[in-house]
């Protein structure tokens, strides 16, 4: 029964390590989901009947959690509230002295950081909630449990380091107001347009109001969308490289169906070249209303130019990308936001990367 405990926490160990490395938030909890049921079988065939308990909790927990995040679903604070009360009644029933309190201060502080929508919380986690397992692990007998804990703490600190050196330039929004992010995500079923290299990572944000529509009134009537001429920022230093100043706007069609009446889907546009061979491109701007020129160094906040509608559009909005490289098919990269608002129903979101559905401003 011992040997068969192990390799049950050997099981755990494989796939806990795997789960810190994964990109989204959805893989690493399906990882942890089995890693938490192979070492809550582990810890039932030892009779440690405290950490038993508590990985049973933390498989209906991780499943529940993975469920919203698969479907791209915030996770409600009650469910948060939930399962940490879950873990501390479980904590008082199976008490059996100070060491079984150790498996409760686990899982509370993976349900809290599991919990946050950016993927780096949960990373960071293996940077201390290790050692914490290991104490347990050599009090219980779970030796193989130890040896997880040091590779989880490796694994950590891997992770931690490889997300930090993916971060070469940090964005502001181009935008002064609070704005609707109508498309964009990092994963496909999120992305503006997956299939198109150079717009996979691509955001396009428009207005809103209360009815959650980006315009008043008639909405063949540019002037009545929320962000039509509203200003342009940069959203970081760097040097203007190239300018495209010769469309009028796209007229609006009936039904708002997307119409594009020129040779280039992105209208007047702006490209930027910033540090790392990192390139930002703003388009669908006003014509003849740039403020800068190309060779121009702009700092970020800068106003640049007036949000048009030029271009393959259904409807006044800010198409935003990063890119490797300043051609029209360079492609393009997940964009790392700093110091920006994020909400989702009039929730705070701690998502590490925007997503459609969000509401954004700069802090």
């Amino acid at each position: 029964m011992f040997a068969i405990a192990q390799f049950f926490g050997l099981l755990g160990v494989l796939f806990w390590s795997l789960s810190i490395q994964q990109k989204s938030q959805a893989k690493i909890l399906f990882m942890q989901l089995l890693a938490n049921s192979f070492y809550g079988i582990q810890y039932l065939l030892l009779s440690a009947y405290s950490g038993a308990a508590l990985y049973a909790v933390a498989c209906v927990r991780t499943f529940m959690f993975y469920e919203r995040r698969k479907n791209n679903k915030n996770i409600p604070i009650s469910w948060l509230f939930f399962f940490l009360g879950l873990t501390i009644i479980s904590a008082i029933l199976t008490y059996d002295g100070l060491i079984s309190l150790f498996p409760s201060v686990i899982v509370i502080f993976y349900t809290i950081f599991i919990y946050m929508e950016d993927p780096i919380w949960i990373k960071s986690s293996f940077l201390f909630v290790p050692f914490i397992e290991t104490t347990y692990n050599l009090l219980v007998h779970a030796y193989v449990a130890i040896l997880g804990s040091l590779l989880e703490f490796v694994s950590g600190v891997i992770a931690v380091i490889k997300d930090k050196s993916s971060l070469k330039n940090s964005y502001s929004l181009p935008f002064k107001e609070e704005f609707y992010v109508e498309f964009g995500g990092i994963n496909k079923k999120d992305s503006h347009s997956w299939d198109i290299p150079s717009q996979r990572y691509a955001y396009d944000f428009e207005i809103r109001d209360k009815q959650n529509l980006p315009f008043h009134d008639d909405y063949l009537v540019l002037d009545n969308y929320y962000s039509y001429k509203k200003d342009i920022i940069a959203p970081m230093d760097g040097v203007v490289v190239e300018i495209c100043n010769k469309y009028p706007d796209t007229k609006i069609a009936k039904d708002r169906k997307i119409v594009c009446d020129v040779d280039d889907v992105r209208g007047n546009h702006i490209i930027i070249m910033h540090g790392h061979n990192e390139y930002s491109m703003i388009a669908h701007i006003l014509k003849d209303s740039f403020k800068v020129k190309e060779g121009d160094y702009v700092k970020r906040g800068q106003e640049l130019a007036k949000i048009g509608n030029s271009g393959n559009t259904n409807g006044p909005h800010i198409h935003f990308q990063v890119q490797k490289g300043d051609g029209q098919l360079a492609p393009g990269i997940p964009i790392h936001f700093q110091n920006v608002v994020k909400t989702v129903h009039n929730h705070p979101s701690y998502a590490k990367y925007l997503k459609h559905g969000m509401l954004v401003k700069n802090k």
